[in-house]
């Protein structure tokens, strides 16, 4: 109860006392706000049971500090989410149990705080192509998330100072078409212990994968593999003025490296039938993942990456693609000649 009285001489007999005390529904703003897709939402959202049905009502229960935590559940989201406080936005179980589907034309999250944080969340789209991205970072931090299945003709992800933070994300099987790129740092940013991988970028002049501005730009202890940019000349990494590319693993990204590879079918299957009426033979082996030096310092992170990626669940041997070389040096390949023959573990 709270004590109002009066200030200056009262008559004789005259004190008088008010007192007011809150009522049931007033309530504190809890510092750990719900989302769940199950609930009875009631303001402030500060239990499972009575969370927010979506992040952005959860939004309106917090204050700097305050932490909304996303339920294991798969969320529709048709309305960007703009995080302007000093907050985080959190699966409640990681990235593998909370998933945020984005069905309409929007920037899923733009964050605007350097102190907000966005983490351990599946972010992905229902495959619709459409001018959409998955976050706008002004400043604040992505992390723990896993970025799949957009269909975009925008920057999937723009960073716009060098308070702009993805850390250990998994970008993967996104696509995105135009002059535009997966990770756009325009005028700074940083990338750091992410995998990016298996992207898809379609006439983008500047890089499919990761495009940098300037050397405010820092890209560290990343995987970028396997990402591909058709009628283009770059498809892993743009890097200008002084950009920092720092203890990454960037192979198989398609284009120079494609062309290259393109060139050597193409003389093994032209060479062959030069010299085929001498009975010579011409064959090439393309080894895929292979156990060597080279990826034997990839992190583990990185190894997990990639085996995600080959059918068989794991990488050669430099013994397996020697076999093959002995097989096609021997008699046992009399017939074989202008083939390209692949030791990938079914690897696309």
């Amino acid at each position: 109860a709270l004590d109002i009285r009066p200030v200056g001489r009262l008559p004789a007999g005259a004190e008088e006392t008010a007192r007011w005390t809150a009522p049931a529904a007033f309530s504190i703003l809890s510092t750990t706000v719900y989302v769940a897709t199950n609930s009875t939402p009631v303001y402030p959202f500060a239990t499972k049971a009575t969370a927010a049905n979506d992040i952005n009502t959860a939004l309106a229960a917090t204050a700097d500090g305050s932490t909304i935590v996303v339920c294991d559940g798969t969320y529709a989201c048709d309305e960007p989410i703009s995080v302007t406080s000093a907050l985080t936005i959190r699966g409640e179980h990681g990235a593998t149990n909370t998933t945020l589907v984005c069905n309409k034309a929007i920037a899923l999250f733009t964050i605007n705080n350097t102190a907000a944080r966005v983490e351990g969340l599946t972010l992905t789209s229902d495959g619709t192509k459409r001018n959409v991205r998955a976050a706008t970072i002004n400043s604040g931090v992505l992390a723990d998330c896993d970025v799949h299945g957009f269909n975009s003709t925008e920057t999937l992800f723009w960073m716009n100072s060098t308070d702009s933070v993805i850390s250990n994300c998994f970008v993967h099987g996104n696509l995105v078409e135009g002059r535009k790129m997966v990770i756009d740092m325009e005028p700074g940013g940083k990338v750091l212990n992410s995998r990016i991988v298996g992207n898809a970028g379609s006439n983008n002049t500047y890089g499919g994968a990761v495009w940098g501005y300037n050397g405010t730009c820092l890209v560290r202890n990343c995987l970028i593999a396997c990402n591909t940019n058709r009628d283009s000349s770059a498809s892993a990494v743009y890097a200008c003025s002084g950009m920092t590319v720092e203890n990454c693993t960037i192979v198989g990204n398609y284009v120079a490296n494609s062309t290259s590879k393109a060139g050597v079918v193409a003389l093994t299957q032209s060479v062959a039938k030069e010299l085929g009426s001498r009975n010579v033979r011409v064959n090439a082996i393309a080894p895929g993942c292979i156990d060597t030096e080279m990826t034997a310092a990839l992190s583990q992170a990185n190894k997990e990456a990639i085996l995600k990626l080959i059918p068989m669940g794991r990488v050669g041997t430099t013994e397996e693609v020697a076999k093959v070389a002995l097989f096609l040096a021997s008699d046992q390949s009399s017939y074989i000649s202008g083939q390209v023959i692949q030791v990938n573990g079914a690897m696309a």
